[in-house]
């Protein structure tokens, strides 16, 4: 999420991101406005961004304790061989 939006809307999206346990990332010009109080772990990326940095701070908010602790979160199984026992036309 840009830091950069306008009248402060940053930090409102960013309350119900976090309330919705949905992870995300600040992203900035410079470190002159500042990461908002109350997100203050959430990882930051500077822009230009390299596609590298953006997905290493993509895993990094994903991974987070808050996400973990509330439970909401789990990754998606790959398939499983017992699926066409449950789908026989797959």
């Amino acid at each position: 999420m840009d830091l950069q939006l306008e009248h402060g809307a940053a930090s409102t999206v960013a309350d119900r991101l976090t309330r919705s346990i949905i992870p995300f990332v600040w992203m900035a010009d410079t470190l002159s406005g500042g990461i908002p109080r109350s997100h203050p772990f959430v990882p930051l990326v500077l822009k230009p961004i390299n596609g590298e940095q953006l997905v290493d701070a993509l895993e990094r908010a994903m991974a987070s304790k808050n996400r973990v602790a509330a439970g909401k979160f789990y990754p998606v199984p790959p398939p499983q061989e017992v699926w066409p026992r449950v789908f026989p036309q797959l």
